[in-house]
């Protein structure tokens, strides 16, 4: 395998690892703090405005 496409996929794996790390960070934090049924409209909220983002 070339270095440019193991550096691309390693890149990738890194970005995938690190979005997957901060959502489950934010999502510990939000069920330990807030009861279920808000967090889960905190979640659709968001969905909603990156649905009006893009």
């Amino acid at each position: 395998m070339p270095p440019v496409e193991t550096f691309v996929l390693g890149g990738l794996l890194f970005v995938l690892i690190v979005i997957t790390g901060v959502f489950g960070k934010l999502w510990l934090q939000s069920r330990n703090s807030y009861p279920t049924q808000e967090a889960q409209l905190t979640l659709s909220n968001i969905h909603h405005i990156s649905e009006v983002a893009s």
